[in-house]
């Protein structure tokens, strides 16, 4: 026979080399594949999460917003109060007077100034600070307007010289004994400095995702920006703002100016017209999921490689199992596909390839898992967060299901924090969370709402029943001493449902102003929602 020509040999690839080229490629081609149908589902997911997260922190800021706009008028309202009932007038009205808005001003921090303005516009009033303005003439228009228009306002934006300070003013007018006009009281809130409002939104302007939020009025205007320079800004031409302006609220995503994306959720608050915007970069979504697949991949690789390793020395002594391999390969994603290879195979040395592929793809699976885990769990209590606490209360309406809340709030948890450390604080909040966890059944859930707020969801259970439960927890909760803080209580608010709400909003929001009321009565207490029992 004659020879092979030597050249024929060299121009050859070998069977092994071939099979074991195709199944290494169908490898990584698997792999790719399903890590970018992956980040595909996962981008979906967490963009719908937060249009939705976006859309609820909006809401509840905007019910947070409009009740402390009832509060600052009704404070307001007590000092027009004061005025009818003649504690102004007399002897040493002036000094009366001040004293009465230094109080005011320093007992709720609502105001970073308050003024009495007569109905010739001149200030007969004025906290510290600005208490050279009086006997001084206004001379801001928004002040005049107010002035003139002889009924609870809040003014523009305004600059004013004398104080060098961009500010806005709540008024209410000043009437005698006999409904004769007299001027009006107001409260500045300075958009740049410390207040209650200013408070409000700081702490609630980032996360991970890097979402923040902002406040315009009735006319546009910026009231409250991450970035200060942009306070008082008119951004009216914006579509968002647009739909605040006339009442709307919602979710949707909207191209920026500069062309990036953004999920945006809005919301009006009733009481003044304002309007609250939450928006999340689409790209720091990509930047988290980027990120996260990145470890995915660095994890993966080490295994990747002693696969396509254990391929090549394989394909050397038998073919034919590789190429059933290579089918198996190709259907890595499929959990199905995983489970009917789960048995011995009869040659060694391929058993160990397979089931190092479905440790691969046990992997991939189990990282996906864990993302969407972490998109719907608080990452320091354990316990589920907002946006679930929102789709189980949506799911179990939708179902007709009666239930139960219970909202916890510890007391006095910012004096923890500033005297113990927020890491003592968040030592309580996880205690809290392990006994809710074990004062509940199974089929309840426990939630953390925010800050130092928990919610729990009780099943088939009464008004009268989520009491006694909530009363138990509370027991317990005193009963304990933490080592670092020593004796922590909480104050709870509970509401059924229907009874209480149709709305996951309205229920929130019934058994929040249960809570309300458990604090105002002293706290270390519950209080059910219109309860008769």
């Amino acid at each position: 026979m004659k020879a092979p020509h030597p050249a024929y040999k060299k121009s050859k690839i070998s069977l092994a080399t071939v099979l074991s080229g195709l199944v290494s490629l169908c490898v990584l081609v698997t792999i790719i594949l399903v890590m970018f149908s992956a980040f595909q589902s996962s981008k979906q997911l967490m963009e719908r999460t937060a249009l939705s997260t976006n859309f609820s922190k909006a809401s509840k800021m905007s019910d947070t917003l409009d009740a402390l706009t009832k509060t600052i008028r009704l404070s307001l309202k007590y000092s027009v109060q004061r005025d009818q009932e003649g504690m102004w007038d007399g002897p040493n009205q002036a000094q009366r007077m001040n004293e009465d808005l230094n109080l005011m001003k320093h007992s709720s921090n609502f105001f970073n100034s308050i003024v009495v303005v007569d109905q010739h516009g001149m200030i007969r009033g004025a906290t510290e600070g600005i208490n050279n303005l009086i006997n001084e003439p206004i001379t801001s228009d928004s002040l005049k307007q107010a002035l003139a228009s002889k009924r609870s306002s809040i003014s523009d934006p305004f600059f004013d010289e004398r104080t060098g300070n961009l500010f806005i003013m709540v008024s209410e007018p000043l009437y005698d004994k006999n409904q004769q006009y007299k001027g009006f009281i107001g409260g500045s809130i300075y958009l740049k400095k410390n207040n209650v409002m200013n408070t409000i939104f700081e702490k609630n302007t980032n996360d991970f995702l890097e979402s923040y939020l902002y406040l315009v009025d009735q006319q546009g205007n910026l009231l409250f920006h991450p970035d200060p320079m942009l306070v008082g800004r008119n951004i009216s031409e914006n579509m968002v703002v647009k739909k605040l302006m006339a009442g709307q609220s919602g979710s949707e995503t909207v191209t920026n100016l500069d062309g990036s994306e953004l999920l945006i959720g809005y919301a009006n608050v009733k009481e003044n017209g304002w309007g609250i915007v939450v928006a999340t970069p689409v790209q720091s979504i990509k930047d988290q999921l980027f990120y996260h697949f990145k470890n995915v991949a660095i994890t993966v690789a080490i295994p990747l490689l002693l696969l396509i390793f254990a391929v090549v020395i394989l394909a050397r002594s038998i073919a034919n199992p590789f190429l059933r391999l290579s089918q198996f390969v190709s259907q890595l994603g499929d959990p199905g596909e995983l489970s009917s290879w789960r048995k011995n195979h009869w040659i060694r040395e391929t058993d160990l390839l397979i089931k190092s592929t479905i440790n691969v793809g046990s992997l991939i699976q189990a990282q996906h898992h864990q993302l969407t885990k972490d998109a719907e769990t608080d990452p320091l209590t354990g316990l589920m967060n907002r946006r679930t606490l929102i789709k189980f209360l949506t799911l179990w309406m939708e179902e007709n299901l009666p239930f139960s809340i219970i909202i916890i709030d510890i007391d006095r948890f910012k004096r923890v924090n500033d005297k113990y450390g927020h890491q003592a604080g968040d030592a309580v909040l996880k205690q809290l969370a392990q006994t809710v966890i074990h004062a509940i059944r199974p089929e309840d859930i426990g939630y953390r709402y925010g800050g130092e707020e928990l919610v729990i969801l009780l099943q088939q259970t009464t008004l009268a029943e989520a009491y006694l439960v909530a009363e138990q927890l509370r027991m317990e909760v005193e009963g304990g001493v933490d080592p670092v803080v020593g004796r922590v209580t909480i104050s709870q608010g509970v509401a059924q449902y229907p009874l209480h709400g149709t709305s996951p909003e309205e229920l929130l929001q019934k058994a929040d102003q249960a809570l309300y009321q458990a604090k105002n009565a002293g706290r270390n207490q519950t209080i059910a929602a219109d309860a008769e029992f």
